[in-house]
């Protein structure tokens, strides 16, 4: 259900497959069926964008309190982390220098030349 409410836009199966990593397209329809009859997923007609999914107020309830319950239990895990904020920062850093040098490599690909 995340996935189908991102950015508060609606799915089509494609879109769902794509997102999830997924090519079982029967399993994801078979998903979508379960959702759709407790009344989390709302299936909508079929336009430009063809048949796309979309979830109703319960679904958007459900996804909000459960994001709430994951954001309190993380917060306090990681309270019970030694020196969380300092590994948090010194992590950033270290992937801040790694995504600056595949920047770099990037760059140094895009113009090599074959000798």
């Amino acid at each position: 259900m995340h996935i189908i409410r991102m950015n508060d836009r609606p799915k089509t199966i494609k879109d769902l497959a794509r997102l999830t990593n997924r090519d079982n397209v029967p399993n994801i329809q078979y998903s979508l069926r379960k959702l759709i009859g407790a009344g989390l997923v709302l299936r909508k007609g079929a336009g430009r964008s063809g048949l796309t999914y979309e979830v109703t107020e319960e679904g958007r309830q459900v996804t909000d309190d459960y994001g709430a319950l994951r954001r309190r239990l993380l917060s306090e895990a990681m309270a019970n982390v030694p020196g969380f904020s300092e590994r948090l920062a010194e992590a950033t850093r270290t992937l801040d220098m790694l995504s600056g040098i595949c920047e770099e490599i990037s760059r140094v690909a895009a113009t090599h030349r074959r000798a």
